[in-house]
């Protein structure tokens, strides 16, 4: 945290002009003098390193330096950092100085979304552009409110070398602003700055022939080798279909930003996306956040040729019921896999939820399970009334929202991806306790298989134990699935609702499989109907509380093992889920303090995108250095300022273990803080 100091002692101006002896002189009073805050000559908070970047004093820049002043310090009102500034004013000379700092972080973005390539590219500082290129920055990063990328602003600007070098460097030449223009669409647009008439030529010209040079040069070289794809190069590869399943770097589809793996199972990955056609929502978590699937098909053919394939796709997109999740997109990628992209849940499935029940012996309260129970039918009767089979229900394809609601999810077995009989054996490989004695025996998917596996699901949720043994030798397993279904029902709790006691035992209904109960007639029985009557929204309100008191032991349940404890992505979710629970700033508007309270959810969540990119840019270990402070909080009983800040000593050393991050670590303290003041208004 920046130096308290009053105004006047520091000296802002002589930053300015270029005093090299009065700055120095200052400096030599204290250790953090370096990183203190005072009003600039514009009225500015700014640090000197600020006020020296601003104005292009790359002396006073080096001094700061040495004196180990704090290098990405965001100004206060725009966030940008010393580097944007320096580019801002035209001063490449200080850029190069800050960019030479090992721990300059330039792909930072302000508050307006826009980068340190941005202002460079637009304003065609090409010097400082190769020295940010040759460091192997994400192009593809866009303002918030227009979309615009390093590419299309140096377009819209006529900066015809900086276009070439960002084609050179493979920025995406397919990039839709928010106004829906190409960079192509732009160059064409491009007037004459005095006459403001459309100009044909000079840098007009030399714009469009960048542009269109990597489309020759994937033409020329397929006209040579057209034999084989094989032979091309990745970036060729992604330019040909638009599509990428490849490195984080790229997008995926000329719009998914990889940012990890969020699990695999029988049917393909499931990749945790940022959808950077899409703007973040106002508070709460990130609404880009999506989840793409990516499912392996077990033949070669290609989407537009699979008219079956692709009906039932367009049938999946066109559900829309609050207890299905929803597919927002689906495409092939280079691999001849099938891309499903879907909402993301900050919460986890039921499947981690029952788990950590399980573990820690805390039960789920049974208003909750029966709320969950309702919409799971719900949601599965809206499926069977458009004569769609789920196919693969069980608790982990059902996911949980940070408003205390579940959504089916998961589709993958609703589609035909080729060799029937493979993908019944794969499904069935990770999915036996949840399959009914037909599709073990048969392999027949209908609404009554379904039904079963809903009532397996129900049994797990109110038991926190599976209804068949997973650790049974499959043949063993095999008998027990077709024959002693109907034993175990005494184990249900009692306070559960009379309908789930009774409807369990008719879901779950050996054979005929048409004697099963229907979703929509169960919906329909007396029971049910004034059990859906009574999900009022106060009942909702205690089962977010529920899952807001009981989220940090959940999401550690969900870790099988130590290592993936510390996964890369681990820490992220953490920020990710608090962001889901506190999105509800209408309790923080109910409060005595509203504007405080207001107040500092909207600097947690400024906090949380900065650590978010300081993760992801310097291997910053987010998720230790969350983990200390949260025990060091319990371990002083309280989540006060002062709390923390007496662990003093003790917990420098802590964190000195980790990370020599300062600034990050300081980050995570206040960011810490704010949680726990939120939580407990």
């Amino acid at each position: 945290m920046a130096t308290a100091r009053s105004s006047a002692s520091v000296p802002i101006s002589a930053a300015e002009r270029g005093d090299y002896d009065a700055v120095r002189s200052f400096l030599n009073t204290s250790q953090s003098a370096s990183n203190a805050v005072a009003i600039d000559s514009a009225g500015r908070r700014s640090t000197l390193l600020h006020a020296a970047a601003r104005n292009g004093q790359r002396n006073i820049v080096s001094l700061l330096i040495e004196y180990d002043c704090r290098v990405n310090t965001p100004q206060e009102g725009t966030d940008d950092t010393p580097l944007m500034l320096a580019l801002t004013g035209g001063h490449e000379d200080v850029a190069e100085e800050l960019l030479n700092h090992e721990k300059c972080h330039y792909n930072a973005q302000n508050s307006a979304g826009w980068s340190a390539l941005m202002i460079a590219a637009q304003s065609g500082l090409v010097s400082a552009m190769d020295q940010l290129l040759m460091k192997g920055p994400d192009m593809e990063l866009e303002t918030h409110e227009d979309r615009e990328t390093a590419l299309t602003l140096a377009v819209a600007a006529g900066q015809d070398e900086a276009v070439k070098m960002l084609v050179e460097f493979g920025a995406q030449t397919g990039h839709m602003n928010g106004r829906g223009f190409t960079p192509l669409d732009l160059a064409w647009q491009l007037r004459d700055e005095q006459s403001g008439r459309p100009t044909e030529g000079g840098y007009k010209r030399r714009i469009i022939e960048a542009l269109s040079e990597r489309r020759r040069r994937r033409r020329r070289r397929a006209e040579a080798d057209d034999a084989s794809d094989d032979d091309l190069s990745a970036d060729d590869a992604e330019d040909r279909s638009g599509r990428s399943s490849g490195s984080s770097s790229r997008l995926i589809a000329g719009r998914y930003k990889n940012l990890g793996q969020l699990g695999s199972g029988a049917h393909g990955l499931a990749l945790l996306v940022r959808d950077m056609r899409c703007n973040r929502g106002g508070h709460g978590p990130d609404s880009r956040l999506k989840v793409l699937k990516q499912i392996s098909r077990q033949t070669g053919r290609d989407l537009q040729a699979s008219g079956r394939e692709n009906r039932e796709l367009l049938s999946l997109r066109q559900l829309d019921h609050s207890c299905l999740l929803s597919l927002l997109d689906y495409f092939n990628d280079t691999d001849d896999k099938l891309c499903l992209v879907t909402e993301y849940c900050e919460l986890r499935d039921m499947h981690t939820w029952i788990q950590w029940a399980n573990n820690t012996d805390i039960a789920l309260p049974f208003r909750l399970v029966t709320h969950w129970c309702l919409q799971m039918l719900l949601g599965l009767s809206y499926l069977h009334e458009r004569q769609i089979v789920h196919g693969d229900f069980k608790p982990s394809n059902v996911f949980v929202q940070s408003d205390a609601t579940v959504r089916i999810g998961d589709f993958g077995c609703s589609l035909d991806l080729g060799d029937a009989e493979e993908a019944v054996a794969s499904a069935i490989s990770g999915t036996w306790i949840y399959m009914s004695p037909e599709m073990i025996q048969n392999n027949v998917r209908s609404t009554a298989n379904d039904m079963w596996s809903l009532g397996c699901t129900f049994y797990e949720l109110c038991t926190c134990q599976p209804l068949f043994d997973p650790g049974l030798p499959r043949p063993a397993l095999r008998a027990q699935i077709c024959s002693e279904a109907e034993r175990r029902f005494d184990e249900l709790p009692q306070l559960l609702p009379a309908w789930l006691h009774a409807a369990l035992p008719r879901m779950l209904r050996q054979s005929p499989p048409s004697e099963r109960p229907t979703a929509a007639g169960l919906l329909l029985e007396d029971e049910v109907a004034n059990s859906l009557r009574k999900m009022q929204p106060d009942q909702l309100a205690e089962d977010r509380q529920f899952l807001a008191d009981n989220l940090a032991g959940v999401l550690e349940a969900g870790d099988d093992n130590d290592a993936a404890k510390y996964s890369p992505n681990r820490g992220f979710d953490y920020s990710l889920a608090y962001d889901a629970l506190l999105a509800d700033v209408e309790r923080f508007v109910a409060s005595s303090d509203a504007d405080q309270q207001l107040s500092d959810y909207q600097q947690l969540e400024n906090l949380r995108a900065k650590l978010a990119e300081k993760k992801n840019q310097a291997e910053f270990p987010l998720e230790k250095v969350y983990q200390i402070f949260t025990e060091q909080n319990v371990e002083q009983g309280t989540g006060t300022r002062s709390a923390v800040a007496r662990s003093g000593q003790q917990l420098e050393q802590r964190m000195a273990e980790l990370t020599s991050d300062a600034e990050g670590c300081e980050m995570v303290q206040m960011a810490i803080l704010l949680e726990r003041q939120c939580l407990d208004s």
